[in-house]
C-alpha cells in the first residue's frame, strides 16, 4: 500500500467525452426520477464526482488499489483508517473509498445483501471522510462539500445511479459481466460511430464545396478525408474525382 496522502481532484478531466456522456446520463436520470428540482445546478459538483467515480471502477487496476482498504465490517474499516494510517489524509481516504464502494455496490452492481444497514454505513463513512477532509485543510473544501452532500442525500444519489445503470449502461448482471467491460465496449462503439458521422459530414461539406469550385486544394482535402473514412468504415468507397 502506498504510504502517501490521497486527494480527490474535482478539476481533473480524463476522457472528457465519456465523462460528459455520464454526466448527461445523470442529469437525464434526475429528470426521469423527478429530481430536477430548482437549484439543481448546486449539484453539478456531485455529478462530476459521480462521473469520475464510475470511471475509477471502470479501470482495471482500481479494484486492486482499494481492495485492502475496503471491508464489509465496520471494525475493520475503523482499524484500517486508524491503525494503517497515521495522518488525516489517510483516514479521509479509507472512509471515502469505503463509502464510494457502498454507493457503487448499491447503485450499479446491486450486490449488497443488507441494504438498510449499508445505506447507514455509507452515510457515516461519507460524514467521517468529510470531517477528516476538513481537518486536513482546516476549512470546508470543494471535495468536503461534495462528501457532505453525498451523506445527506445518499438515497437520492443511489437511486440516480440505479437509473443510470438501467437506462444508459445496459448492464443486466454487472457482477457476471466483469464490472464495466460492457459499458466501456459500448462507449468505444459509440465513439467510433460519432467519429464516423463527423468524418462523413466533413467529407460531404468539402465535396459540396469542390463540386462548385473544382479547387485543387479542396480535392486533396476531400481525398484525404475519403481515405480516413475508408479506414473507419471499410464499406465506404470513393472513386477519386478527376
Amino acid at each position: 500500500m502506498r504510504n502517501e496522502p490521497f486527494y480527490y481532484d474535482l478539476a481533473k478531466k480524463e476522457r472528457e467525452f465519456e465523462l460528459n456522456f455520464i454526466i448527461a446520463a445523470v442529469l437525464k436520470s434526475r429528470i426521469k426520477l423527478g429530481l430536477d428540482e430548482a437549484g439543481q445546478s448546486a449539484d453539478e459538483d456531485v455529478n462530476v464526482y459521480l462521473a469520475n467515480l464510475l470511471f475509477d471502477y471502470a479501470r482495471a487496476d482500481y479494484a486492486s488499489q482499494i481492495r485492502e482498504l475496503v471491508s464489509e465490517v465496520d471494525l475493520d474499516v475503523y482499524n484500517k483508517a486508524h491503525l494503517y494510517w497515521r495522518d488525516n489524509a489517510g483516514k479521509y481516504y479509507v472512509y471515502k473509498v469505503n463509502a464510494d464502494n457502498l454507493l457503487i455496490s448499491l447503485g450499479i452492481f446491486q450486490n449488497v445483501s443488507n441494504k438498510v444497514r449499508s445505506f447507514g454505513r455509507a452515510k457515516i463513512y461519507y460524514e467521517l471522510a468529510s470531517a477528516y477532509n476538513f481537518k486536513i485543510y482546516r476549512k470546508l473544501t470543494a471535495a468536503g462539500a461534495v462528501l457532505e452532500k453525498l451523506a445527506a442525500g445518499f438515497e437520492k444519489y443511489q437511486s440516480i445511479l440505479v437509473n443510470v445503470r438501467e437506462d444508459y449502461f445496459s448492464l443486466i448482471d454487472t457482477a457476471q459481466e466483469g464490472g464495466f467491460s460492457g459499458f466501456i465496449a459500448g462507449m468505444k462503439a459509440f465513439e467510433e460511430k460519432l467519429l464516423l458521422r463527423e468524418k462523413e459530414d466533413a467529407f460531404l461539406d468539402v465535396y459540396s464545396q469542390w463540386l462548385k469550385s473544382r479547387d485543387v486544394a479542396l480535392q486533396t482535402k476531400m481525398c484525404n478525408l475519403a481515405k480516413e473514412l475508408e479506414i473507419i468504415n471499410p464499406e465506404f468507397k470513393f472513386k477519386k474525382a478527376i
